[in-house]
C-alpha cells in the first residue's frame, strides 16, 4: 500500500490528499468497500479504480469527516 497525495484542477477544483493508492484490486461496483491490511484491520473506504490502480480513501479520514466510529465486536 502507498499513501499519496494528488490534485486534480478541472472546473471547481477538487483536492484529494492522503489517498491510499494500491494495484488494480477492484471492479465495477466496488467504490465504498471497506479496505483492510491482512490483519483484518479497516485501513481505507474504495473511492475509485482503473484497469492500473485502486484509490482508497484513509478510513480515519473518512470516520473524522463524517464523525462516525466502526462498529467491532468488542
Amino acid at each position: 500500500m502507498q499513501r499519496c497525495s494528488r490534485r486534480i484542477s478541472t472546473v471547481g477544483a477538487a483536492q484529494f490528499r492522503n489517498q491510499i493508492i494500491t494495484t488494480a484490486m477492484s471492479a465495477g461496483g466496488d467504490s465504498g468497500s471497506l479496505t483492510r491490511d491482512f490483519a483484518g484491520k479497516a485501513v481505507g473506504l474504495l473511492f475509485a479504480g482503473s484497469p492500473v490502480v485502486t484509490i482508497h480513501n484513509d478510513i480515519t479520514n473518512v470516520m473524522q469527516a463524517l464523525n462516525i466510529k466502526l462498529a467491532t465486536a468488542d
